[in-house]
């Protein structure tokens, strides 16, 4: 039977378990020594805003049919260089191989810039970070399929400072909200759990373990 959370942090980002996908530029980083968890995260850089482009980050395929609720959570931390952010990071899934791809949820320019404005190279601190549980709540949850990729999609349409993903887990929707860690006080969803609709919700997790 599956486990509560499938894919450890440690395991999706072996080589041959993530693959990188360019459209335009080749921009995500594997950078050591700036995570939410472990010692390592994925990192887009700053970008000028002279060139718009479109890079994607693509899980293989897992089988996600055993599970009631599946469901992906990820950390994230980004920065703005202005105050009128315009990159934006999409989220989508999977069930043919990668042919077409579906939305799952997405950050706002605004979520993307969200530990605030740095003239510098931003690295997060532990309060900086972010997370994030999307799954799929409209009708029957479409990612119970034994074919499943995500895609993360990061949209430079202007400037911005680093942004970084983090501790990506696949597995049951509770058990995810279970795992969260108890000093990372900022947590969306989406959908909202309690609409049934694609907004995000921000919980307040400072004395639970949500």
């Amino acid at each position: 039977p599956p486990r509560s959370t499938l894919f450890p942090y440690t395991t999706l980002f072996r080589s041959n378990i993530w693959d990188f996908i360019t459209f335009e530029d080749n921009s995500w980083e594997r950078v050591s020594n700036v995570a939410s968890d472990g010692s390592a995260s994925v990192m887009m850089p700053a970008k000028d805003g002279n060139t718009l482009s479109t890079s994607s980050l693509v899980s293989s395929a897992y089988n996600l049919s055993g599970f009631t609720n599946p469901a992906i959570k990820f950390s994230w931390s980004g920065a703005g260089v202005h105050t009128y952010p315009v990159n934006e990071l999409n989220v989508f899934y999977s069930n043919d191989c990668g042919w077409s791809w579906k939305s799952l949820g997405s950050l706002t320019p605004q979520e993307v810039a969200d530990a605030g404005l740095y003239n510098s190279s931003f690295k997060p601190k532990s309060s900086d970070w972010n997370d994030t549980i999307m799954f799929d709540r409209v009708g029957s949850n479409a990612l119970k399929d034994d074919n499943i990729r995500f895609k993360f999609e990061y949209v430079t349409n202007g400037s911005s400072n680093n942004f970084y993903l983090d501790n990506i887990q696949i597995g049951e929707e509770s058990a995810l909200f279970q795992n969260t860690n108890e000093n990372n006080a900022r947590l969306a969803v989406y959908p909202n759990p309690t609409s049934g609709d694609r907004k995000s919700t921000r919980l307040n997790s400072s004395h639970t373990s949500i």
